[in-house]
C-alpha cells in the first residue's frame, strides 16, 4: 500500500529502518505495523465491519443447502468475526486521524481546503545527547559492532517518530477526555459460543448472572499482563460474577504445557490448590521473565506446587503422565471448537469480550451492570 494513503498515525513509524526493528519489538516502542497495531488488542476479530450482520443472514449455499451466520461451526463464526472486527479497530486510527486533522485545523485557525497532516503537526527535535543516552541504554539490543556515528541518522529518525507517537495520542486523548470526539461507527457483535464447562476450575456464585470465561497461557505475555486485572474483576463483581479458567496451551510439548499440566496435577489435588498454583505461576513467570531467570520449567512447576502446599510426590508422578499430557490436548481442542486460537480470550455468557485499548476492566464495565 502506499504510504501516502496511510494515516499519519501509521505513517510516521514506517520509517525505521530494519536496523532497529530489534529495538523496536523489545522496548515496547511503536512497531513497524505503526500506532494502528498498538492501539488493537491482542486477540479481537468481527461478524461484520458495521455490526449489522445478522445471525440468520444468508452466507452460502451448497447444492441445495443455505446457510445462515448462525449455522456455520462456532471456529468458523469466530474466524470471520476476528477478520472483520480486526478491520474495524484498524479503520478506527483512520477516523481518529481525520477527527485530530480537523480539530487541529480549527484550533490553529486554518481556513480553506483541510490541511494534511503533515502541515499539522509540530517538528519534534532531538538532541545529540538524546540520542547518545539511547545508544548507551540499548547498546547490548543493538546488531554486533554497531557504533553511534553510523546508527546516528537512524536513531534520530526513531526517536523523533517515538515524540510524534506521544504527541498523538496525547492530542487524541485531549478531544476525548474533552467531550470533542466521539467515535459513532459501531463495532461487530460476537457470536455466541456453547462449550462444556464440565470438569473446568470455576470461581463464584454457582447461580451468578453472568459468566466470566477465560482462555490464557502461563508463558504469554499479555496473559501475565492481563492476570492483574483479572484479580481485580474477581474483586469487584465476586456476588454477580462466576470465573472459569481453561488454560490454553500454545505449545503443548514445551515449557508452556509443562505449567498447564502443572495447574491440572494441581486441581487433581484440589480446587483450591489449582487456584494457589495459577495465581502463583501467573505472578512468579511475569517476575521471572523481567529478571530473565532461566530455569527448566519442569524444575520450576515442582518449586511452586511445593510453594503452594501441594503433595510433592504426586505432582510430580502427574507431571510427566499421560493423563496430564491428555487432559491439556481435550482443553485445546475444547477451545479450538470455538475459535479461540490466541491468548488471552475472554468470554462473558458466552460471548467474545473484545478489549480495546482500555483493557479488560474497562470492557467488562461496559457489559456488567
Amino acid at each position: 500500500m502506499d504510504n501516502k494513503k496511510l494515516p499519519i498515525a501509521v505513517t510516521i513509524t514506517l520509517v525505521i529502518g530494519l536496523a532497529l526493528g530489534w529495538t523496536i519489538g523489545k522496548s515496547g516502542s511503536p512497531s513497524k505495523g505503526g500506532l494502528a497495531n498498538l492501539k488493537s488488542p491482542e486477540k479481537i476479530g468481527s461478524c461484520s465491519a458495521d455490526g449489522s450482520n445478522s445471525l440468520e443472514e444468508k452466507v452460502l449455499k451448497i447444492d441445495d443447502r443455505v446457510y445462515t451466520f448462525q449455522e456455520l461451526p462456532d471456529n468458523l463464526k469466530h474466524t470471520l468475526f476476528d477478520l472483520k472486527n480486526d478491520g474495524h479497530q484498524k479503520s478506527l486510527r483512520y477516523y481518529e486521524e481525520f477527527a485530530l486533522r480537523v480539530a487541529l485545523a480549527k484550533d490553529l485557525s486554518k481556513t480553506g481546503p483541510l490541511p494534511p497532516m503533515k502541515d499539522l503537526m509540530p517538528e519534534m527535535q532531538v538532541s545529540d545527547q538524546e540520542i547518545k543516552d539511547f545508544f548507551e541504554k540499548n547498546k547490548n539490543r543493538m546488531p554486533p559492532n554497531s557504533k553511534l556515528e553510523t546508527m546516528k541518522a537512524n536513531l534520530s529518525r526513531y526517536l523523533k517518530n517515538q515524540k510524534l507517537f506521544s504527541w498523538f495520542e496525547k492530542e487524541l486523548k485531549g478531544l476525548k477526555e474533552s467531550g470533542r470526539l466521539k467515535i459513532l461507527a459501531k463495532g461487530p457483535s460476537s457470536p455466541k459460543i456453547s462449550m462444556d464447562l464440565k470438569g473446568l476450575p470455576t470461581v463464584g456464585p454457582k447461580d451468578a448472572t453472568f459468566t466470566l470465561i477465560e482462555a490464557s497461557d502461563y508463558l504469554c505475555p499479555h496473559c501475565q499482563k492481563v492476570h492483574k486485572e483479572v484479580k481485580n474483576v474477581l474483586k469487584k463483581y465476586k456476588d454477580k460474577l462466576k470465573f472459569v479458567q481453561v488454560n490454553y496451551a500454545l505449545r503443548p510439548n514445551q515449557d508452556s504445557g509443562t505449567y498447564i499440566r502443572g495447574a491440572h496435577c494441581a486441581q487433581k489435588q484440589s480446587e483450591g490448590l489449582f487456584w494457589k498454583y495459577h495465581h502463583l505461576t501467573f505472578e512468579r513467570l511475569a517476575l521471572q521473565e523481567s529478571k530473565d531467570v532461566k530455569e527448566s520449567a519442569f524444575n520450576t512447576a515442582l518449586k511452586l506446587a511445593k510453594e503452594v502446599g501441594a503433595d510433592e510426590s504426586k505432582f510430580k508422578t502427574c507431571l510427566t503422565s499421560e493423563d496430564s499430557k491428555a487432559a491439556i490436548l481435550a482443553n485445546n481442542d475444547r477451545l479450538s471448537k470455538v475459535g479461540v486460537h490466541s491468548t488471552p480470550t475472554f468470554f462473558l455468557n458466552n460471548k467474545r469480550v473484545v478489549i480495546g485499548p482500555e483493557g479488560l476492566e474497562k470492557a467488562l464495565e461496559k457489559l456488567i451492570q
